[in-house]
């Protein structure tokens, strides 16, 4: 037991901090090759669907055959052979692959350590916003960062080597999953429909500075890690519904910058639990469970490339009250609260 806990602080150190850097490498290299063309939208939704739907797929093999330390490996060699290949699909593809890869790989990790609470999950999703952010600011400031990117992947795969015995080894892991004695099928397909809610928000502009931009970045980081915490202390009832009940009063007073944020903020609270619990609904599966959120998060990103008059900021309120209602029904017949 006391080897398991160990274990479970060595995973979740490196993935967290590897997801930060593969978010952040994927993204700026997909960025860099595709310049300013003018179907860029085009290149971006092909790394999405690569990045997103792929771990559908994956999910389920790695299920199968529990080898998430080579997954993981082999991601970072993806990344690595990105840097030194110049055809755009060829790039889009491969580190698409990688960040699929590596999701699946460390995400089944941490969900499988986790014992059904949150916490875990918020710590390993709330750093990929941080690395997102950074890759376009690489960007937008031309920065050639791509022999750092082969440096700094070099060296998580010695640092993954280093850890490989961390990789798999699970036991007795106390277990807090809530059973799902509501029909299952029902309760994911609701699930799933909340977290394809979720990606509409990349559909809504705001005319900001910079420096309104970073703190946009941090409200994102500190609601996913704070959702998970939050959750396991304070009951996922209770702060689901005073998460998204505040942020669809803030978003409603969108125009009040101060209340954009905590808007932004409570609404990324909803995100860890959201994955634990379709992951608690497919206890063996949680590599497939990890590949069903992305993929509706790739789904609900279709719309991204539509000039619907529903993503108008007017509107933007709804999609946390949507969310709330949808998920609401899906706890309040299927699991126990406190």
């Amino acid at each position: 037991m006391q080897l398991e806990l160990i274990n479970r602080k060595i995973i979740l150190f490196f993935s967290s901090l590897s997801h930060l850097i593969v978010d952040m490498s994927t993204i700026f290299l997909t960025l860099n090759c595709i310049g300013k063309i003018d179907n860029m939208l085009l290149y971006i939704m092909l790394y999405n669907f690569f990045a997103f739907t792929l771990q559908l797929p994956i999910g389920l093999v790695v299920d199968k055959t529990k080898n998430t330390y080579v997954l993981v490996l082999i991601s970072f060699f993806c990344i690595l052979f990105g840097t030194f290949i110049q055809n755009k699909f060829l790039i889009i593809f491969f580190v698409g692959l990688a960040n699929a890869m590596f999701h699946i790989g460390c995400g089944k990790e941490v969900l499988e350590r986790s014992g059904g609470l949150s916490k875990f999950v918020g710590i390993y999703v709330s750093t990929g916003t941080i690395g997102v952010f950074l890759s376009k600011i690489l960007i937008s400031y031309e920065i050639n960062f791509i022999n750092y990117v082969r440096l700094i992947i070099i060296f998580f795969i010695l640092f993954l080597y280093v850890i490989k015995n961390s990789f798999g080894y699970i036991e007795n892991v106390e277990n807090n999953d809530k059973d799902i004695r509501f029909n299952t099928i029902f309760s994911i397909i609701f699930l799933l429909i909340a977290i394809g809610l979720r990606s509409f928000f990349s559909n809504f502009n705001f005319s900001l500075i910079f420096f309104q931009s970073i703190l946009v970045v941090l409200a994102t980081f500190f609601g996913k890690l704070a959702g998970g915490i939050l959750a396991d202390r304070y009951g996922i009832k209770r702060v689901i519904t005073i998460s998204l009940i505040t942020s669809t009063i803030c978003f409603y007073f969108y125009q009040n910058f101060f209340l954009l944020l905590l808007g932004i903020f409570t609404f990324n609270i909803s995100m860890p639990i959201t994955l634990i619990l379709v992951s608690n609904s497919l206890k063996n599966y949680k590599g497939f469970a990890f590949g069903l959120t992305t993929f509706m998060l790739f789904v609900g990103s279709i719309s991204l490339y539509t000039n619907s008059f529903l993503f108008k900021n007017d509107f933007l309120f709804l999609i946390p009250l949507i969310q709330f209602v949808v998920i609401f029904v899906v706890i309040k017949k299927s699991i126990d609260f406190q």
